[in-house]
């Protein structure tokens, strides 16, 4: 039995929007939001397999933000 994950999917989302914030969304990519979010880029992968799906969850998160 491997060890429990103690990575939050939202300290990710944070660490995407950190990196989007700073350099611009040109230059967003997975290696970036692992060094923001300090884990490696297998975990990014993890939860959002691809750079599109990653780009997605930060988007539906802002939008369910305004909503409420």
């Amino acid at each position: 039995m491997g060890r429990k994950r103690t990575i939050e999917p939202d300290a990710v989302l944070d660490a995407a929007e950190q990196v989007v914030m700073r350099d611009g969304a040109a230059r967003l990519t997975l290696d970036a939001v692992a060094c923001a979010a300090r884990i490696n880029k297998a975990s990014v992968l993890y939860d959002y397999k691809t750079k599109q799906a990653l780009i997605k969850a930060v988007l539906e998160r802002r939008l369910a933000a305004h909503r409420t």
